[in-house]
């Protein structure tokens, strides 16, 4: 009964991309106002559509240099000193700063690129295949609490291969946080926000999903149903952000925000509000690229070992 609504679903969409005029740039990061920079204060709002202030510090915020603009994405956590992001958003990008705090606080840690995930191709026109990831390495370990660091053997690694598990049949809903724009005015970004939305092809693997380029078991998509009659979706500037579950308290990673549907969007100078695209995570591929570039097994809950800054 689920699986024949969720092909329903998908196959409407497809209809509507037929005929509604195109969408915005479905792997646009997100831009701060002109004149402003990082860390100067900025007017907060609700950045994840349908969403609410999240306190969870695995989520993380990244502002960067890029095609002459500062720009934000999103993050995971991963490591005491790894960022997971999207890859799009390290394409010709320099200056990193990341924090697990609200922008207007000016929290920041310098960070530097490390690695994109398989053949990921930074053309302007090149839509990821299952390869929307890239690492990035930051100078200090983020913070716990606001007076104490993470410890230096924090890792989110055991998580990320634990969401293995959750196949083949994963819960009817996914929770997705990010720092961007709330679809609404393009000053609202720089809060942590997270909400929780639909998962809707957990595995592309219909004919209608590989329509809406989404790679069979190597993507999912998200946030393309309403519910209870609300969108609720990532937005410009979540890119990069977590797809997750918690379990039993558990963070569990998922996936990580790659781009929008390629269809027309409830807010469509935003590109979003219509679902998208996400990279998993529990691949065997993607754990033996994080392993080899740096991430440690370790202990995803080591607040209390925290160190004070």
């Amino acid at each position: 009964m689920r699986l024949a609504f969720v092909r329903a679903a998908i196959a409407l969409l497809v209809i509507l991309s037929s005929w509604l005029p195109a969408a915005a740039d479905p792997t646009q990061t997100g831009r701060l106002p002109a004149g402003v920079t990082v860390p100067a204060p900025l007017p907060l709002g609700i950045s994840v559509i349908g969403g609410t202030p999240s306190d969870d510090r695995k989520i993380v915020g990244i502002a960067f240099a890029q095609d002459n603009e500062t720009r934000v994405c999103s993050g995971l956590y991963v490591s005491a000193r790894r960022i997971l992001t999207a890859a799009h958003c390290t394409c010709g990008a320099t200056n990193y700063r990341v924090t697990n705090e609200d922008f207007d606080k000016g929290k920041f840690r310098s960070g530097t690129f490390v690695s994109r995930f398989g053949n990921y191709n930074c053309d302007k026109h090149y839509i990821p295949r299952g390869d929307d990831l890239a690492l990035l390495e930051i100078t200090q370990p983020l913070w716990s609490t606001d007076i104490a660091t993470t410890c230096p053997q924090y890792s989110l690694l055991p998580a990320i291969e634990f969401a293995a598990h959750w196949f083949p049949t994963p819960p009817e809903n996914i929770s997705v946080a990010g720092y961007g724009f709330s679809g609404s005015a393009a000053q609202d970004l720089g809060s942590r926000q997270e909400a929780v939305v639909s998962l809707d092809s957990v595995l592309c693997a219909t004919r209608q999903a590989r329509g809406l380029s989404c790679l069979p078991f190597a993507e999912f998509i998200a946030g393309a149903t309403p519910i209870r009659g609300t969108a609720r979706d990532t937005c410009g500037g979540d890119s990069g952000g977590p797809a997750f579950f918690r379990a039993r308290g558990n963070f569990i990673p998922f996936g990580v925000i790659s781009r929008a549907l390629p269809v027309n969007h409830r807010f469509p100078d935003k590109a979003c509000g219509s679902g998208g695209v996400y990279t998993h995570l529990g691949r065997s591929d993607v754990i033996a690229w994080l392993k080899d570039r740096g991430v440690p097994d370790g202990e995803p809950n080591c607040g209390a070992a925290a160190v004070t800054e």
